[in-house]
């Protein structure tokens, strides 16, 4: 706090002295009666009640039935006053929001055709943007199918390689095997053949795979 603040509150606490104060007989001081305020405090509460009030004064006083019927028509005849201002406040309300709309659409009204062009503009636009994204995403989507279709041709095509070797090595192998095979032209030359080299089958083996026993085949 600065000394200005404090010269103001030590001059203004010699008004108040003043006021209440004044000097008396051989430089005494009195104070002022009119300045003072008599203070009656409160009662404890400890001590109860006052004994000058009976019980029935606190008692609780239930209304009657005609106070009923009076205070009815009172909150009924409230109501419909109050609901009528309500009503008269939103109409007042109403008013004022179409007039502030009609004023707003009026001062639109100059500016509409630009307006209008301005939007159309910017639709075309968006539509346009919106065209080369459609345009893009479809193209990337025909590549897409392209490359895909291409792809199943080309593993068609691998697998019907594999299976051509396959197939003509099943053929050289059926080929070379058809060598041995009996035919009408060399019917006679396998029959001397096998009976020149008679294969005997009479034999037992024993766990080992070892031929311990042969039997001769009489023709």
């Amino acid at each position: 706090m600065g000394m200005s603040a404090v010269c103001r509150q030590h001059m203004r606490l010699k008004q108040i002295l003043k006021s209440v104060c004044f000097a008396g007989e051989q430089g005494s001081i009195r104070v002022n009666p009119s300045c003072l305020i008599s203070v009656r405090f409160r009662k404890p509460k400890f001590l109860g009640r006052a004994p000058s009030k009976e019980p029935s004064y606190f008692a609780k006083k239930h209304p009657t039935e005609k106070d009923v019927e009076s205070n009815t028509a009172l909150y009924r005849n409230y109501n419909a006053i109050l609901k009528s201002l309500v009503c008269g406040f939103q109409e007042d309300l109403l008013r004022k929001q179409q007039l502030e709309a009609t004023i707003t659409s009026n001062e639109m009204k100059w500016d509409e055709e630009g307006h209008h062009q301005k939007c159309m503009s910017y639709n075309e636009a968006e539509n346009e943007k919106l065209r080369t994204v459609r345009m893009e995403r479809i193209q990337d989507e025909i590549t897409a199918r392209q490359k895909f279709e291409q792809t199943k041709v080309e593993e068609k095509e691998k697998e019907a390689e594999i299976l051509k070797g396959e197939l003509q090595k099943q053929v050289e192998k059926v080929i070379k095997e058809s060598k041995d095979w009996i035919t009408l032209e060399n019917l006679e030359e396998k029959i001397t053949e096998a009976i020149d080299n008679p294969i005997n089958f009479n034999f037992c083996v024993d766990e080992r795979g070892v031929i311990i026993k042969r039997t001769a085949q009489v023709l």
